[in-house]
């Protein structure tokens, strides 16, 4: 089995197998000899579905055979002993006259080299898989109207061409890299001691102010090297991954066994694609980083909460009490009135556990992130931010990037106000439940002077911009995940739209596309509309002088046979968690 088999009896069903009213007329032109017209039959169907013949290693589906002996009015007729091998005089026959039926050509020398061209220059590019491959070529021959090569020598030409594109792109690259790029890759590689090249494929898995420190050193290495990033962005990142990957899963002493244009050029795109995905990491950890301080911050105070205050039951009973007795007797005191209701102490309790919601809560846990990220947090969020390029093409959030340049500029600062002397919309900036934590104020003679609490204002703009980041509406410099947006529409879109709403097999006019939604919604209500009155389980019924239509349950279908012990499966894994939350 391989990419090309198919499934005939799902053919057969939905009578893809089925000889048309013409196709029958031309065999019928051929009845001296049964077998070898229903042969040809079989062939000729074979190679219309399959892209190519049957042979003694691949012989058609008996039911396939039946099927077409039946269409033919020869019941009682067999291949079981045809000859399939593709020397036999009689399968050469039938093979010309197929493709003089078909309008196929045989395959020349000029053919296979028009065709490794093509594959080189429109496929190899997208780092196709065997299958893919194999998929594209059947394609290619079929639209050519060439009849393809045995899957044997398909391969070889396959390996071929994809061999002679590997050489060409590594060549190409290994010829743009610099000598002094070279010489640093060969210092890598001879380094056994201190393997620096194992130190770029470690991840960041620990967040700690040294991993931090560390991994923002081994990108500024990466980024120092002077690389052909020009030429890495004519091809489509699936490639590059794949060379990528081939060095992730080498050690330095199976890299050096490649040829020196080769090893060079792959430790360059290497290089290239881990530069990017390391600025994705720091910016995932910007947001991680955030998330864990707030959460933690929030935890603490939840904590404090339940240990200061009991909660007070029947806390609305209370307060209906308390009205009421106000209410009616509002000259008497306190002490004579509410106390020999509700005592002092419930009161108190009850006082503090309504203190505990709304502003309070919320402030007191930005007031706790404060003190986590100035005494921890900040050394790991700090050098992030200033490792970090950031960009943007909205006017509206040029002010964040103002202000991710303004911490940057006061990292050293001791003071723990700053005073705003610049262009700097705080406004933009600071979401509204910072404010009032942030951003002092002051009126003097020569105006307004704006100060802003250094901790705070780093928290609101980490805030922001982990939001910003999210929608991409801020990107990073040399990212792929957080990459600009405009570059993940491809680059070429304007000069060849055809092609790619040909991809998307969508109709390029927005008319037509309307157009053809509209049909389908027609052609459902049209298909509703035919159903519905001969359908048994749906009823038209009048109820209060209104119509209604009355739908019958469904029976519930049969439960699988392994639903329960999945469910038990997953009980003993995960106690607490149900198959629907699993879902």
């Amino acid at each position: 089995m391989d990419s090309f088999s198919l499934n005939w009896q799902q053919l057969i069903a939905t009578d893809q197998c089925q000889l048309d009213s013409e196709e029958l007329q031309w065999l019928k032109t051929r009845k001296r000899y049964p077998v070898q017209q229903l042969a040809l039959a079989v062939m000729l169907k074979y190679f219309q579905l399959h892209g190519r013949y049957p042979s003694p290693t691949e012989l058609p589906p008996v039911f396939l055979v039946s099927h077409i002996a039946t269409q033919l009015a020869l019941p009682n007729v067999t291949l079981d002993q045809f000859e399939w091998h593709y020397k036999s005089r009689t399968i050469q026959r039938l093979k010309k006259t197929i493709r003089d039926k078909l309008g196929v050509q045989l395959l020349t020398l000029a053919d296979i080299q028009q065709f490794t061209a093509w594959f080189k220059t429109e496929i190899a590019p997208t780092a196709p898989t065997p299958v893919q491959a194999l998929q594209y070529a059947k394609n290619y021959f079929v639209q050519a109207k060439i009849e393809p090569p045995t899957p044997g020598r398909l391969t070889r030409y396959l390996h071929q061409a994809q061999s002679e594109f590997e050489t060409h792109l590594l060549n190409t690259i290994n010829e743009a890299i610099p000598t002094a790029t070279k010489q640093t890759f060969e210092q890598w590689l001879a380094d056994n001691k201190s393997p620096i090249l194992v130190d770029f494929k470690q991840s960041l898995s620990t967040f700690t102010p040294e991993t931090i420190t560390h991994f923002i050193e081994r990108r500024n290495i990466l980024e120092a090297l002077d690389l052909p990033s020009s030429i890495f962005l004519l091809y489509q990142r699936k490639l590059l991954l794949k060379y990528h990957q081939r060095i992730m899963i080498e050690t330095p002493a199976e890299i050096i066994t490649h040829p020196v244009s080769h090893r060079y050029a792959m430790l360059a795109i290497f290089c290239y694609v881990q530069q990017g995905s390391m600025a994705d990491t720091l910016g995932q950890s910007s947001v991680d980083l955030g998330h864990k301080l707030k959460i933690k911050a929030e935890t603490f105070i939840k904590k404090k909460i339940l240990s200061d205050v009991a909660c007070v039951q029947g806390k609305f009973d209370i307060l209906y009490k308390l009205a009421n007795l106000s209410a009616e007797n509002p000259s008497e005191t306190i002490a004579e009135t509410i106390y020999p209701s509700v005592d002092q102490d419930t009161l108190q309790n009850l006082a503090k556990e309504l203190e505990h919601r709304g502003n309070w809560y919320e402030k007191t846990v930005k007031v706790k992130m404060r003190s986590y990220y100035a005494h921890h947090y900040r050394r790991m969020l700090l050098p992030i931010l200033q490792a970090l390029t950031f960009e943007t093409d909205h006017d509206d959030y040029q002010s964040v990037i103002d202000a991710i340049n303004f911490i940057k500029m006061n990292a050293d600062n001791n003071k723990k106000k700053l005073e705003i002397t610049n262009n700097l919309s705080l406004q933009n900036i600071i979401p509204r439940t910072w404010t009032p934590l942030v951003v002092t104020t002051k009126e003097t003679k020569k105006g307004t002077r704006v100060w802003v609490d250094q901790f705070y204002f780093e928290l609101a703009v980490y805030e922001k911009l982990a939001k910003l980041l999210d929608c991409k509406s801020i990107w990073l410099k040399d990212a792929y995940r957080y990459r600009d947006p405009n570059k993940d529409v491809p680059q070429n879109f304007d000069d060849n739209p055809q092609f790619y709403f040909d991809l998307l097999e969508q109709p390029i006019s927005a008319d037509a596309y309307i157009d053809l939604l509209k049909q389908r919604h027609i052609n459902a209500l049209k298909h509703c509309n035919k159903n519905m009155p001969t359908n048994p389980k749906v009823k038209l019924v009048t109820r209060n002088n209104r119509s209604h239509i009355k739908i019958t349950p469904a029976k519930a279908q049969d439960k699988p046979d392994n639903l329960d012990s999945l469910r038990s499966e997953l009980l003993a894994r995960w106690p607490g968690i149900s198959l629907l939350d699993i879902f």
